[in-house]
C-alpha cells in the first residue's frame, strides 16, 4: 500500500520517535509500506515519521542513487566494490562519526522540490557495531 508522504509543517516531523520491538504490530506491512511508498515517489530514504508514524524506523536506497551517477561520482561516494544498499534500520544510533566530511545536493520528499548542498560527516566505519 503507498501511504502519502508527510509534508514540512506536520508536527509528527519534530516529535522524538520511540524505540520498536520486534512485536511492533504489523511491522512487517509498514516496512514493505514504506518501500512501496518511496519506490512511488522515487525517493532514496524514507523514515517512518514521513508516513505518519513517530517510531525509529527508516530505509534506504542508495542502489538506484549508484545506477545513476557518473563514473567520476561514484568514485567520490562509494568505495571501491560499494554498489549502494537497500536497507531497513530499526532503531539506529549513530555512535561515531569521522572528521572528513561530504556535500552533495540533497532534497527531501517531505518538502518537495527544495535542493540545496548539505554538508555531513561521514559515518567512521571502523566504530559500527553488527
Amino acid at each position: 500500500m503507498i501511504k502519502p508522504i508527510t509534508v514540512y509543517g506536520n508536527s509528527v516531523l519534530r516529535k522524538e520517535c520511540e524505540d520498536i520491538e520486534q512485536s511492533y504490530p504489523n511491522i512487517q506491512e509498514i516496512i514493505e509500506t514504506m518501500w512501496q511508498t518511496l519506490r512511488d515517489a522515487d525517493g532514496c530514504g524514507l523514515a517512518a515519521p514521513q508516513i505518519n508514524l513517530p517510531i525509529k524506523l527508516f530505509i534506504v536506497n542508495s542502489r538506484d542513487t549508484y545506477t545513476y551517477m557518473s563514473a567520476k561520482e561514484r568514485e567520490h561516494f562509494f568505495v571501491e566494490e560499494d554498489c549502494g544498499i537497500e536497507e531497513t534500520f530499526i532503531n539506529a544510533e549513530i555512535i561515531a562519526y569521522s572528521e572528513k566530511v561530504w556535500t552533495a545536493g540533497e532534497g527531501c520528499l517531505s518538502i518537495p522540490d527544495l535542493y540545496e548542498e548539505v554538508t555531513r560527516p561521514l559515518v567512521n566505519n571502523d566504530k559500527v557495531s553488527e
